[in-house]
């Protein structure tokens, strides 16, 4: 029976990241680092709850210079707060408008359903999850976060890298009873195109009452040009092997039920 593995302390490792941990705490952090790749993920879990804080305004003042500190002499965090900022301005509530959700049944969606590229990669798992995909072909990239985490009434957001020549952005899921719920484009709209690097999509999505608890298969198609939902369907195919001009990118929620913590 092996022993169980002695992390550092959440206190440690915050002490760790913000510089003001002592030679002893510094020791202990850097020997789990050396020794327990679940070290790795639980500092970078750690760092992502400061960079979070930090967005927040949440750190106190010898927190906040500790952490500006350290983000002027990282380019990765810097990128990683500026995508967690995106995805924060995402995910803010936003002015009603008309409905942009359409929910269909399997056999309709086995219909429609041609071209595509496609890659399941396993997900990390932590509070805030995260998928991330990058296949075969200049597929393009996509994470998706739930914020603030898989649960219903909570909102997914989608950061996204296209693949070259193949910028517009559909996006839609299909529940474990072969409903399919549309997320972009709106009824009646056309996909638009992403930015060409990694950002977040302007709009986050609510997981409302159209979802149920449990898994939940997510979707993003790249086209070359804008296309309606219809045209998302007819070009992906149901055999999900297609054309070239389409890439979709697949990825599997667990979602659970409401803790009453979702904004």
């Amino acid at each position: 029976m092996t022993d169980p593995i002695d992390l550092p302390t959440e206190a440690e490792s915050r002490a760790y990241l913000l510089g003001r941990a002592s030679e002893a705490e510094r020791a202990r952090v850097e020997e789990a680092l050396f020794e327990h790749p679940e070290a790795h993920h639980q500092l970078r879990a750690r760092e992502e709850e400061l960079a979070e804080e930090f967005l927040a305004g949440e750190l106190s003042d010898r927190e906040r210079e500790a952490f500006e500190g350290r983000l002027t002499g990282d380019p990765k965090l810097q990128e990683s707060v500026r995508l967690m900022r995106s995805l924060r301005a995402a995910a803010s509530p936003r002015p009603a408008r008309r409905s942009w959700r359409w929910v269909v049944f399997a056999p309709l969606a086995a219909a429609c359903l041609g071209g595509l590229a496609l890659a399941v990669l396993p997900r990390p798992a932590s509070e805030l999850e995260t998928l991330t995909r990058k296949g075969s072909a200049e597929p393009g990239e996509v994470e998706l976060r739930c914020l603030p985490r898989c649960e219903l009434g909570a909102r997914l957001a989608l950061l996204v890298r296209p693949p070259p020549g193949r910028a517009h952005l559909a996006a839609f899921a299909q529940d474990a009873e072969g409903q399919l719920i549309w997320y972009e484009p709106a009824s009646g709209e056309r996909s638009r195109p992403a930015a060409p690097e990694l950002e977040a999509w302007p709009r986050a999505f609510r997981l409302d009452d159209a979802h149920s608890s449990g898994p939940l298969q997510v979707y993003v198609v790249f086209s070359a040009m804008g296309l309606t939902r219809k045209e998302v369907a007819e070009a992906i195919g149901e055999d999900l092997k297609g054309t070239p001009s389409v890439a979709l990118i697949e990825r599997r929620l667990e979602l659970a039920p409401t803790s009453g913590g979702a904004p």
